[in-house]
């Protein structure tokens, strides 16, 4: 295999790594969005509460883009993008480990368990937007529109995939069967463990600010 050929393999599938990233999130949006009355069902909790719940969800996205767009360039990629991966299984783990905490805990615990979960999504939802945007442009210098554009579709691919999961599985009039809301949003964890073995088994180009010093 000649170098032009893997590297164009490796681009190929920090690409697509870069991709799943995105997708993830919406995935985990469209499926949280429609288990809430699951929750409320199952736990009790207010409509205040699952409000509260969701906005765990969504506080830290636009303040870590931010902050971590200021560091970016030194620590690399790959660190970042690791950190993400780990902070959506730890998101997952807390979401799901719902009803064992409030078999033992009750509501509290649980709806802590559930609010730092989605917290923890938010975060890592954050630092993938912060990364994956400057490394596609690095991984593609002269074709950058082209390739943004095409990342940028996995947001809308993840939100209908997550759709249809909820449309055959969730709600009170599932089309195909009714499944326990942890099986849907299990899901997730899919495209996530896909992203992060592809990002771990694979070295990340430098940023382009990083080259030019």
């Amino acid at each position: 295999m000649s170098q032009a050929t893997s590297d164009n393999s490796s681009s190929r599938s920090i690409f697509i790594a870069s991709f799943l990233t995105i997708f993830a999130a919406g995935v985990g949006f469209a499926v949280r969005a429609a288990i809430l009355n699951d929750w409320a069902d199952q736990f009790g909790f207010t409509k205040t509460d699952l409000g509260t719940i969701t906005g765990g969800g969504l506080v830290g996205f636009g303040a870590v883009i931010i902050i971590s767009s200021f560091f970016l360039d030194q620590v690399g990629y790959k660190p970042i993008l690791m950190l993400a991966f780990v902070l959506h299984l730890l998101s997952a783990v807390l979401t799901l480990a719902a009803t064992p905490v409030y078999n033992a805990m009750g509501q509290g615990a649980t709806f802590q368990c559930l609010y730092w979960g989605m917290f923890l999504f938010s975060i890592g939802n954050g630092l993938c937007e912060a990364a994956v945007n400057p490394l596609v442009a690095t991984l593609y210098p002269k074709q950058k529109t082209h390739y943004l554009n095409i990342l940028h579709a996995s947001w809308p691919g993840g939100l209908i995939a997550g759709g249809l999961l909820a449309y055959c599985f969730c709600g009170a009039e599932p089309t195909i069967t009714k499944l326990r809301w942890e099986i849907p949003l299990g899901m997730f964890v899919v495209p996530v463990l896909m992203y992060g073995l592809m990002i771990a088994t694979r070295k990340l180009p430098e940023s382009e600010a990083s080259k030019a010093g």
